[in-house]
C-alpha cells in the first residue's frame, strides 16, 4: 500500500482576508479559465511543503503566509511558511494536541534538521545519500530529499509534456532513478549506502593509484637507485660515521687524561670567575647609587635657589609702602586696611612675619639636607672607586689564568689537531651520505605506504562489492515489479486510447516509459499526446503502489493539467474523458487511501465523484485583487505559470 500522505487543507493569509481551500474528497479539481490562479495555488502548496514554488508577482505581493493541514502516516500536522519574510523556515504544529512540533529550516543548517527530513521521517521514508553518478560512482554524493520525492507526486504544467519526473535534468536524473528503486523495492537503503561507500572508496583508490604512479615516475626520472642499493649505502655510511665518532672520542679521552693534572688550576679559575661576576655586580650597584645621590643633590640645590630667591624678594619689597597698585596703577587708599594690616593684600602684619620665619626654617633644613647628601655622595663615589679597583684586579687575574690554561691545553691538543680535523671531516661526510640515502629511501617508503594503503582500500572495496552483490541478490525477486508495471502501463495506454501507440512498456534500466520502442524525448508527436503518456505513467505508478503492501510511493498525485495541449476534436475529448474515468475508478476502489488534486480548465460536467474549486475572472484565486480579465491574459499582461498556458 502506498505511504499515507494527504493534503486536507490549504490556507492563504493576506492583509485584507484569509482564503481557505479544502481537499476533502479523494479527488479535487481546480476548475477555471487560463490565468485565474489554479497553478498558483498548486505552487503555493509546493511552497508550503518547503519546496521552491513558482510564485507570480501578485502572489508575492499579496500572500503573507501559507498553511497546510496534512495527514502523514497517522499524524495530523500543520505546516506554516511565510512568503517573502519568514520563507526560510517552516513551523510545524500537531493539529490534534495543538502543541508545536518545531521550527525547521527550508535548507539544511548546522545542527538543525530541515523540513524535508522531518517529512521523510514522518513518512517512514529512508533518508539516504546516493553517488552523484551511479554508473561511475565517486565520493561526490547527494541526499535524497522530500523535494525529490515530491517530483513524483506533483506533475508540473511546464514539465507534463516535456519530461518524466525531470529526467532530462542531469543533476536530478540519479535521484529520480534511486527514488524509483527505493519506492518499488528494487533497491534498499542499505544498497544505496553501499553504493555511496563504494564511490568514496573508488575515489580514494584512484587517488592512491595516481599518487603511486607519480612517485614511481619521479623515482625513474630522478634516477633514484634501487632500495637495496640505498640501504647498503646507508649501512656503509653509518659504519664510517660510527668509526670516526669512536676515534674522535678516543682522542678526547687522551686529551682529557693529559689535561686532568690542571684540575686545581681550573678550579682556581672557576672561583676567580665567580668573584669577577660578583665584582661586576658591585660596580654596577655603586654606579646606580652615585647617580641616584647626584640627582637628589641637584634637586635640593634647585629647591634652595627657589627659597633663597623668595627670601631676597621679600627682603627687598618689605620696606616699600605701596601707594599705587603695581598691576592696574590705581591709587591705594591708606585707610583701606585696618591698623596692623598690609594696605595692598590686606593680610595681618603678624602673619607676614610668621611666613618669613617658616621660610627661614625651610632654608635651614634644605641646607642641612644638601650637606648630608654631599657627604653621602662622597662616600658612594669612594665605594665606586674601590669596587672598580677590585674589578680590574680580578679581570687581570682571570686573564692571566685563562692564558696559562690555554697554553697548557694547546700543548696537549696541537699535536693531534690534524688528526681531529680529518676525523671530523670524515664524520660529517659519512653523516651527509646517511642523510642522502635516508632521504631517497623515504621516497621508496612513501611508495610502499601508498601501495599498502591502496591495497587495503582495494580489499575494503571488494568486501563492499560482495555486500552490495548480496543485497542486490536478495532484491532480485522484485524484478518482476517492472514487468507488472509495464503490463499495467500498456493496458492503461490502450485504455486511454493514445491513437498511434501500438505497444508500451517501462524500461527496466531507466524506469522511464517506452512507447512503440521510442524513448519519451524521441516521440515525434504533439504535446498533448506527450501529456497523455506522462499522465498514464504517473497513474500507473500510483495505481500499482496503492494496491501493494510494501511500496513507498505516497498515495498523492497532483496534476497540472492532464489535458494540456489536447485538442477539442472528438478523439482528444474522448482520450481526456478516459483519463478522468480511470482516475475515478482509482478513487472509487481505494477511497481515502488515494488523493488527486487536479488543475484543469475543461473538466467532466458531472462533479458527483470529485470536489470542485472554481475560479474565474470575477473570482480568481485572490479575489480581493481585481483581475484585468481574459484580454489581459491573452495579451501577456498577466504572468502565467507554465510553458504555453496557465491554469
Amino acid at each position: 500500500m502506498a505511504l499515507p500522505f494527504r493534503i486536507d487543507k490549504c490556507v492563504l493569509f493576506t492583509d485584507p482576508k484569509r482564503y481557505e481551500f479544502s481537499f476533502e474528497r479523494a479527488c479535487t479539481v481546480l476548475d477555471g479559465p487560463v490565468g485565474t490562479g489554479k497553478s498558483s495555488l498548486l505552487e503555493l502548496i509546493k511552497h508550503g511543503l518547503g519546496g521552491t514554488g513558482v510564485l507570480t508577482p501578485v502572489v508575492k505581493n499579496e500572500v503573507r503566509r501559507v498553511e497546510l493541514d496534512l495527514r502523514v502516516a497517522g499524524n495530523r500536522i500543520r505546516l506554516s511558511r511565510g512568503v517573502g519574510i519568514g520563507a526560510d523556515e517552516v513551523s510545524v504544529l500537531d493539529v490534534v494536541s495543538q502543541e508545536p512540533i518545531g521550527v525547521f529550516p527550508v535548507r539544511p543548517r548546522v545542527n538543525r534538521q530541515p523540513i524535508g527530513e522531518e517529512l521523510l521521517e514522518l513518512l517512514g521514508f529512508p533518508t539516504v545519500r546516493i553517488p552523484r553518478s551511479r554508473t561511475r560512482a565517486t565520493a561526490a554524493s547527494v541526499p535524497l530529499t522530500f523535494n525529490d520525492l515530491y517530483s513524483y507526486l506533483y506533475v508540473e504544467q511546464k514539465e507534463i509534456d516535456r519530461s518524466v519526473v525531470f529526467h532530462r535534468e542531469q543533476f536530478r536524473e540519479p535521484k529520480r532513478r534511486a527514488l524509483f528503486e527505493l519506492m518499488f523495492k528494487l533497491s534498499s537503503q542499505r544498497q544505496l549506502e553501499y553504493e555511496t561507500q563504494l564511490g568514496v572508496l573508488n575515489d580514494s583508490i584512484r587517488a592512491g593509484i595516481g599518487e603511486a604512479k607519480s612517485i614511481a615516475e619521479f623515482l625513474q626520472t630522478a634516477q633514484v637507485p634501487p632500495r637495496v642499493e640505498l640501504e647498503r649505502r646507508k649501512v656503509d655510511a653509518e659504519g664510517a660515521r660510527d668509526r670516526a665518532v669512536q676515534q674522535l672520542s678516543g682522542i678526547r679521552s687522551n686529551v682529557r687524561a693529559e689535561t686532568s693534572v690542571h684540575g686545581d688550576l681550573r678550579e682556581s679559575l672557576r672561583v676567580l670567575e665567580t668573584q669577577l661576576l660578583s665584582a661586576q655586580r658591585s660596580v654596577a650597584s655603586a654606579e646606580v647609587e652615585c647617580d641616584r645621590r647626584e640627582e637628589l643633590l641637584a634637586q635640593l640645590q634647585v629647591d634652595l635657589q627657589r627659597e633663597d630667591k623668595a627670601a631676597v624678594a621679600s627682603l627687598r619689597l618689605s620696606p616699600l609702602e605701596f601707594v599705587v597698585c603695581p598691576r592696574c596703577l590705581q591709587d591705594i587708599d591708606s585707610d583701606r586696611a585696618d591698623h596692623g594690616h598690609c594696605t595692598l593684600c590686606l593680610q595681618s602684619v603678624d602673619s607676614v612675619a610668621l611666613y618669613d620665619q617658616e621660610r627661614d626654617l625651610a632654608l635651614e633644613q634644605i641646607s642641612e639636607q644638601i650637606d648630608e647628601q654631599t657627604q653621602m655622595l662622597k662616600l658612594s663615589r669612594s665605594n665606586l672607586t674601590d669596587s672598580m679597583r677590585d674589578l680590574r684586579d680580578l679581570e687581570s687575574q682571570v686573564e692571566l689564568l685563562r692564558n696559562e690554561l690555554g697554553r697548557l691545553t694547546s700543548d696537549a691538543v696541537s699535536p693531534r689537531f690534524d688528526e681531529i680535523e680529518l676525523l671530523s671531516a670524515a664524520r660529517a661526510h659519512a653523516q651527509a651520505h646517511v642523510a642522502d640515502a635516508s632521504r631517497m629511501l623515504q621516497f621508496w617508503s612513501n611508495l610502499d605506504a601508498v601501495q599498502t594503503r591502496t591495497g587495503a582500500l582495494e580489499r575494503e572495496r571488494q568486501d563492499i562489492e560482495a555486500l552490495l552483490d548480496g543485497e542486490r541478490s536478495s532484491l532480485r525477486a522484485q524484478t518482476d515489479v517492472i514487468q507488472d508495471l509495464s503490463d499495467q502501463f500498456r493496458t492503461l495506454v490502450e485504455e486511454i486510447g493514445i491513437p498511434w501507440a501500438s505497444d508500451a512498456w517501462i524500461d527496466e534500466r531507466t524506469f522511464l516509459p517506452i512507447v512503440n520502442g521510442n524513448k519519451f524525448e524521441d516521440l515525434a508527436v504533439a504535446g498533448g499526446t506527450l501529456t497523455a503518456v506522462t499522465v498514464a505513467y504517473h497513474l500507473t505508478l500510483l495505481g500499482y503502489s496503492v494496491a501493494q503492501s510494501d511500496c513507498l510511493l505516497p498515495g498523492l498525485l497532483v496534476l497540472d493539467t492532464p489535458k494540456k495541449n489536447l485538442g477539442v476534436n472528438p478523439d482528444d475529448r474522448a482520450m481526456a474523458d478516459k483519463i478522468y474515468r480511470h482516475i475515478r475508478s482509482l478513487c472509487d476502489f481505494h477511497g481515502d487511501r488515494i488523493q488527486f488534486i487536479i488543475a484543469d480548465n475543461d473538466v467532466p460536467s458531472a462533479p458527483d465523484w470529485y470536489g470542485k474549486i472554481h475560479f474565474d475572472y470575477d473570482t480568481p484565486l485572490l479575489n480581493h485583487v481585481a483581475h484585468p480579465g481574459e484580454e489581459a491574459v491573452a495579451s501577456g499582461e498577466v504572468p502565467l505559470i507554465g510553458a504555453r498556458s496557465d491554469g
